[in-house]
């Protein structure tokens, strides 16, 4: 899932994220919408599947929405990230953009490690 660039990181939105914020605020209403549509009966509304309780956000370049239920079995709230880390399969061709000395016979894969000031004062070598 995303969180708007500027709110991650400060500063002021840039055009992509306001964009981006507009579209997911018109796909918000439209879920919004349609739950009521679907939920509504007899004078009240029913909110009891998994997905009446929904995030939205990008996903394989698709605006979609996750049930809550989902995001809690792939997330890591002690870290608050998520447990798979799609780009760390690019780790590789990101170093060899960078200009990083690698090698291919002994090429670490990249785990998620929680970073303190320790670690980050250690020098990994790359």
């Amino acid at each position: 899932m995303n969180v708007l660039g500027h709110l991650q990181q400060g500063g002021a939105p840039t055009a992509f994220d306001r964009n981006y914020g507009t579209k997911l605020g018109v796909k918000a209403v439209f879920w919004i919408t349609d739950q009521f549509r679907e939920n509504y009966r007899q004078g009240r509304v029913f909110a009891n599947s998994p997905e009446s309780a929904c995030v939205i956000g990008l996903r394989k370049k698709a605006v979609l929405f996750s049930p809550v239920t989902e995001i809690k079995n792939e997330t890591d709230f002690e870290h608050r990230m998520p447990k798979e880390q799609w780009w760390l399969k690019l780790r590789l061709i990101m170093k060899m953009l960078a200009h990083y000395k690698i090698s291919f016979e002994n090429y670490d894969t990249g785990k998620i490690e929680h970073v303190t000031r320790r670690t980050l004062s250690i020098d990994k070598g790359y």
